[in-house]
């Protein structure tokens, strides 16, 4: 199958035995070969639109792995300010509690309660919890004669 060129290619036909020039002379001699495919023009329809998506490819790699590193970032940035601001107001927590320490009366409150210090001539008394109730057991052949002794304590 040939191809045919486009129309701007096209040669007028002269009719038989008439040259190009007007006159009758041999046909051969006066005629122009044609071309039937130079095999640029498929190539040409193959390697352009393939250029076109490797570029496109390009720019969009180009343009796609920054801003995904810039999301990224920004994400990022948002939690260390996040916890930026909790460690400043865990900070100032610290600083309000280490300057309430500083003073006598609650230093001698702590040493009274944590290390149960006391001034001279002071006695320190510590009340115990009650102690629990004893434990229910119940009355059967396995357990009669553990209930008898849980029921009367020894002497």
């Amino acid at each position: 199958m040939t191809r045919r060129p486009p129309p701007s290619r096209l040669k007028a036909r002269t009719p038989k035995g008439a040259t190009a020039g007007g006159g009758t002379g041999d046909r051969r001699a006066t005629s122009v070969p044609r071309r039937v495919g130079s095999g640029w023009s498929s190539t040409r329809r193959l390697v352009v639109p393939a250029a076109l998506a490797v570029l496109v490819m390009f720019v969009l790699s180009l343009a796609v792995v920054p801003t995904r590193t810039y999301f990224e970032q920004r994400g990022q940035i948002a939690l260390a300010e996040e916890r930026l601001g909790e460690m400043v107001e865990r900070n100032t927590r610290s600083a309000e509690r280490i300057a309430a320490l500083d003073t006598d009366d609650e230093l001698e409150r702590r040493a009274r309660q944590d290390l149960r210090l006391a001034r001279p001539g002071e006695e320190v008394y510590t009340v115990l919890p009650p102690p629990p109730p004893p434990p229910s057991v119940p009355g059967g052949w396995p357990f009669g004669e553990l209930a008898d002794r849980v029921a009367s304590p020894a002497p």
